[in-house]
């Protein structure tokens, strides 16, 4: 009785899983969802990107030597050199930044001297110019 219920038990589970494997099937999944002909619409809408992708695919073919080759394979070794020269680039890149900011403010200043010497010089134009005028005045004045 036991046993009887043992192979009841396994061959139930048996047809459990196959019933599962089948559902997990991507097959069944796209035979029950879409018809042939949306499937051949689906491809020819991504023809150009599926082009596309076949000649970056034959590219990266052509240049599979490169990256089997002894450079690329000895990438990891040369990290060690590497290390150093990222640490300078990135003091180089602080000392940039530090300068960058000095130009800028010595600019600034740069600036700021020009606008006030352009005012002292467009002041001194009027004054010029009222004191010419006034003195083209008493000149009229003298010949008359």
């Amino acid at each position: 009785m036991i046993l009887q219920g043992e192979r009841q038990f396994t061959s139930s589970g048996k047809d459990v899983m196959d019933e599962l494997n089948n559902c997990l099937d991507p097959q069944l999944a796209d035979k029950l969802t879409l018809p042939e002909h949306v499937k051949a619409d689906i491809l020819l809408a991504e023809k150009e990107h599926i082009a596309e992708q076949a000649l970056l695919l034959e590219q990266v073919e052509k240049l599979k030597s490169v990256f089997d080759s002894e450079h690329i394979k000895a990438a990891p070794t040369l990290s060690e050199k590497l290390h150093p020269l990222a640490l300078v680039q990135l003091d180089q890149q602080e000392k940039l930044t530090h300068l960058s900011e000095d130009v800028k403010q010595l600019l600034e200043a740069y600036n700021n001297v020009i606008t006030l010497v352009s005012k002292q010089f467009v002041q001194w134009d009027e004054m010029l110019t009222k004191y010419e005028i006034s003195k083209q005045v008493r000149k009229t004045n003298e010949f008359i």
